[in-house]
């Protein structure tokens, strides 16, 4: 004899979404849902994966399961420049036999609110000239922080915060680099930033010695004060 009719077998942890026709834009949360059995934990933990699972950062850490069969999360893309196929992973605090993989990508558009005009690459500017940084924002922003570079990026310093929209005259550091970008990013939500689309170059200050500069008379084994303009100067003196 067999069963009637058709019964389910289900997994203890089955996610649900995000579909594969789901698109998120970088910044914004990522929201899912997934379905619970009996018995399988307290709580849960999300990792997501830019790379078809071949490795995982986990953006959700040990939240409690309520009681209903169907859970939800949520988790923020902290990459405004990431495009491309993401997807979950879901675990219990029992472990990987309570778990499940979506077994497709959706997908992440980037970030396109806010688009650097100037300096946008190329430019050669020099040190203590006032120069214009320009920016468009199509989401009605309205406070922003401005960044440079002298490192294409690895570390940014700051220009000027709480500046508003969509244009600033910056006084150029005196620094000695060909690899500048300049960064704008909404004030109340970091994640949402562009930044120069290419470096450019600033051209250091002349340095300029001030005594002695010509003419003097010192004597032999007499005391004297060397000085200099410290503002023309990008790095430690060497005398």
């Amino acid at each position: 004899d067999t069963s009637n009719a058709t019964f389910t077998i289900r997994k203890p942890v089955e996610l649900l979404t995000p579909l594969a026709t789901d698109t998120f834009t970088a910044c914004d949360n990522i929201s899912g849902t997934f379905r619970r059995g009996t018995n399988v934990g307290t709580t849960y933990s999300v990792f997501s994966s830019t790379d078809n699972g071949v490795s995982w950062t986990q953006v959700v850490t040990n939240q409690t399961l309520s009681g209903s069969t169907n859970q939800s999360f949520s988790f923020a893309n902290a990459d405004p420049d990431y495009a491309g196929p993401m997807k979950v992973r879901v675990i219990t605090n029992l472990g990987a036999i309570y778990a499940d993989t979506l077994a497709y990508n959706f997908w992440i558009k980037p970030f396109t609110g806010i688009n650097v005009v100037t300096p946008n690459g190329g430019q050669l500017f020099n040190a203590g000239t006032q120069q214009l940084i320009g920016w468009n924002n199509t989401l009605g922003l309205t406070s922003f922080n401005l960044q440079y570079s002298q490192n294409n990026g690895a570390t940014w310093a700051t220009i000027a915060s709480s500046v508003p929209c969509c244009s600033y005259t910056w006084t150029v550091p005196n620094v000695n680099s060909n690899e500048v970008l300049v960064r704008v990013r909404d004030q109340n939500n970091l994640c949402r930033a562009d930044s120069s689309n290419a470096t450019f170059t600033i051209i250091p200050t002349a340095p300029l010695l001030t005594s002695p500069n010509g003419g003097e008379v010192w004597n032999v084994n007499s005391a004297q004060t060397i000085t200099w303009n410290a503002s023309t100067f990008f790095s430690p003196v060497r005398l």
